[in-house]
Protein backbone atom coordinates (compact mmCIF):
# COMPACT_ATOMS: atom_id res chain seq x y z
CA UNK A 1 0.00 0.00 0.00
CA UNK A 2 3.01 2.92 0.80
CA UNK A 3 4.60 1.34 -2.03
CA UNK A 4 1.31 1.83 -4.31
CA UNK A 5 0.73 5.21 -2.77
CA UNK A 6 4.78 6.53 -3.02
CA UNK A 7 4.65 5.13 -7.03
CA UNK A 8 1.52 7.43 -7.60
CA UNK A 9 3.36 10.46 -5.91
CA UNK A 10 6.12 9.90 -8.43
CA UNK A 11 3.46 9.42 -11.43
CA UNK A 12 1.79 12.60 -10.03
CA UNK A 13 5.17 14.73 -9.66
CA UNK A 14 6.73 13.82 -13.57
CA UNK A 15 2.98 14.52 -14.95
CA UNK A 16 3.52 18.17 -13.12
CA UNK A 17 6.93 17.81 -14.20
CA UNK A 18 6.32 17.48 -17.57
CA UNK A 19 3.26 20.25 -17.46
CA UNK A 20 5.96 22.57 -16.21
CA UNK A 21 8.08 21.81 -18.78
CA UNK A 22 5.51 22.38 -21.93
CA UNK A 23 4.33 25.47 -20.27
CA UNK A 24 7.94 26.82 -20.02
CA UNK A 25 8.58 25.45 -23.46
CA UNK A 26 5.67 27.44 -24.59
CA UNK A 27 7.22 30.72 -22.66
CA UNK A 28 3.40 31.62 -20.75
CA UNK A 29 3.68 32.17 -17.26
CA UNK A 30 2.97 29.30 -14.65
CA UNK A 31 0.59 28.59 -11.99
CA UNK A 32 1.00 29.46 -8.31
CA UNK A 33 0.33 26.15 -8.02
CA UNK A 34 2.64 24.79 -10.09
CA UNK A 35 5.55 27.38 -9.84
CA UNK A 36 5.41 26.14 -5.68
CA UNK A 37 6.22 22.84 -7.50
CA UNK A 38 8.72 23.67 -9.42
CA UNK A 39 10.86 25.31 -6.71
CA UNK A 40 10.05 22.78 -3.63
CA UNK A 41 11.29 19.67 -6.18
CA UNK A 42 14.17 21.55 -7.81
CA UNK A 43 17.34 20.21 -6.39
CA UNK A 44 15.51 18.57 -3.90
CA UNK A 45 17.47 15.94 -3.84
CA UNK A 46 20.62 17.34 -3.67
CA UNK A 47 22.52 17.60 0.03
CA UNK A 48 24.46 20.80 -0.79
CA UNK A 49 24.16 24.05 0.58
CA UNK A 50 20.92 26.05 -0.69
CA UNK A 51 21.95 29.23 -2.53
CA UNK A 52 21.71 32.40 -0.80
CA UNK A 53 18.94 34.02 -3.00
CA UNK A 54 16.30 31.39 -2.39
CA UNK A 55 13.14 32.04 -0.05
CA UNK A 56 13.54 31.28 2.97
CA UNK A 57 10.16 29.23 3.25
CA UNK A 58 11.13 27.41 0.41
CA UNK A 59 14.57 26.08 1.86
CA UNK A 60 12.73 25.42 5.17
CA UNK A 61 10.31 23.43 3.22
CA UNK A 62 13.19 21.84 1.26
CA UNK A 63 14.84 20.67 4.59
CA UNK A 64 11.67 19.17 6.02
CA UNK A 65 11.29 17.44 3.02
CA UNK A 66 14.92 15.92 3.03
CA UNK A 67 14.53 14.77 6.80
CA UNK A 68 10.87 12.94 6.44
CA UNK A 69 11.37 11.77 2.74
CA UNK A 70 11.80 7.95 3.86
CA UNK A 71 9.30 8.30 6.41
CA UNK A 72 5.87 6.09 5.71
CA UNK A 73 3.14 8.50 5.27
CA UNK A 74 1.30 6.57 8.49
CA UNK A 75 4.52 7.77 10.78
CA UNK A 76 3.83 11.69 9.28
CA UNK A 77 -0.10 11.81 10.01
CA UNK A 78 1.42 10.76 13.86
CA UNK A 79 3.72 13.34 13.68
CA UNK A 80 1.30 15.84 13.08
CA UNK A 81 -1.58 14.70 15.10
CA UNK A 82 0.81 14.40 18.27
CA UNK A 83 1.88 17.90 17.66
CA UNK A 84 -1.43 19.49 16.88
CA UNK A 85 -2.51 17.78 20.59
CA UNK A 86 0.24 19.39 22.10
CA UNK A 87 -0.24 22.38 20.92
CA UNK A 88 -3.99 22.54 21.62
CA UNK A 89 -3.30 21.43 25.24
CA UNK A 90 -1.09 24.21 25.32
CA UNK A 91 -3.61 26.12 24.06
CA UNK A 92 -6.34 25.27 26.53
CA UNK A 93 -3.76 25.83 29.65
CA UNK A 94 -2.56 29.24 28.51
CA UNK A 95 -6.26 29.93 28.99
CA UNK A 96 -6.37 29.05 32.26
CA UNK A 97 -4.04 30.87 33.65
CA UNK A 98 -5.17 34.66 33.72
CA UNK A 99 -8.04 32.79 36.25
CA UNK A 100 -6.18 31.17 38.06
CA UNK A 101 -3.68 34.28 38.99
CA UNK A 102 -7.02 35.76 39.87
CA UNK A 103 -8.13 33.25 42.23
CA UNK A 104 -4.89 33.67 43.74
CA UNK A 105 -4.92 36.96 44.48
CA UNK A 106 -7.99 37.37 46.05
CA UNK A 107 -7.04 34.25 48.29
CA UNK A 108 -3.82 36.04 49.20
CA UNK A 109 -5.23 39.95 49.12
CA UNK A 110 -9.08 39.44 50.49
CA UNK A 111 -9.10 36.22 52.52
CA UNK A 112 -5.65 35.87 54.40
CA UNK A 113 -4.90 32.45 52.91
CA UNK A 114 -1.46 31.47 51.03
CA UNK A 115 -1.68 30.08 47.87
CA UNK A 116 0.30 27.43 45.59
CA UNK A 117 0.09 26.71 42.39
CA UNK A 118 0.85 23.14 41.25
CA UNK A 119 2.17 22.27 37.98
CA UNK A 120 1.94 19.00 36.55
CA UNK A 121 3.67 17.08 33.43
CA UNK A 122 3.23 13.94 32.16
CA UNK A 123 7.43 13.28 31.53
CA UNK A 124 6.82 13.96 27.92
CA UNK A 125 9.74 15.67 27.26
CA UNK A 126 12.01 13.77 29.55
CA UNK A 127 11.10 10.42 27.52
CA UNK A 128 12.41 11.83 24.34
Amino acid sequence: SQLADRCAQLQEDAAKNKRIQAIEDREDTLSDDLRYHRDLHEDSDSEGEDSDDEDDAIAEQKKLRRKFRNRPPKVLKGLFWSAHQRFFRSLCIASKVDKAIEIAKKAVDEDGHCCVIGLQSTGEARSR
